[in-house]
């Protein structure tokens, strides 16, 4: 029962602490604390010889402590460092209402529409010049080609020619 109501005590004082703010909220919690301790070493003592084991009480000590270590005193040191600023939880319910955060964010947003609307218009743009190019590029090679094989003819005709006069 003791054990129990140490615990109600750490719970109560930290959520207390938590909903206010204010240091004087985690008397429960610190007082809890130290009586668990104290309380836990009692039982410890009292229990030998009986059906509950030490691995028990161990494992009951060890799930405290990782609630403290794991949930209770980050959500304490938390709330600590929201108490070293001015603004409350009112204040930024009332900044959401008039919505700056908002008007701002969608200023963002009309920002970088400008910004994909006109890189749009460039990958357009590109894509044509791309096709351009492509369309260049395969006029050069097919007048290469006809050039190539001009010559290539040409020359074909030179050699036959050259071989089959004095065979004639």
């Amino acid at each position: 029962t003791s054990l129990t109501l140490d615990l109600v005590n750490m719970e109560t004082g930290q959520r207390g602490f938590l909903l206010t703010g204010k240091e004087e909220s985690l008397e429960p919690y610190n007082d809890g604390q130290r009586s668990f301790k104290q309380n836990i070493e009692k039982l410890g003592l009292s229990l030998r010889g009986t059906s509950v084991t030490r691995d028990q009480t161990l494992e009951l000590q060890s799930r405290v402590n990782n609630w403290l270590s794991k949930a209770a005193q980050p959500e304490i040191d938390a709330r600590r460092d929201m108490n070293r600023f001015s603004t409350s939880i009112d204040d930024i319910a009332t900044m959401m209402e008039q919505g700056k955060g908002k008007s701002l964010m969608d200023t963002i947003r009309a920002k970088i529409r400008e910004i994909v609307v006109e890189e749009e218009k460039l990958i357009i743009v590109r894509g044509d010049q791309q096709t351009a190019s492509s369309a260049i590029g395969i006029g050069v090679t097919i007048i290469g080609t006809l050039i190539a094989i001009a010559i290539s003819s040409a020359i074909a005709f030179f050699i036959v020619r050259g071989i089959m006069q004095p065979i004639n």
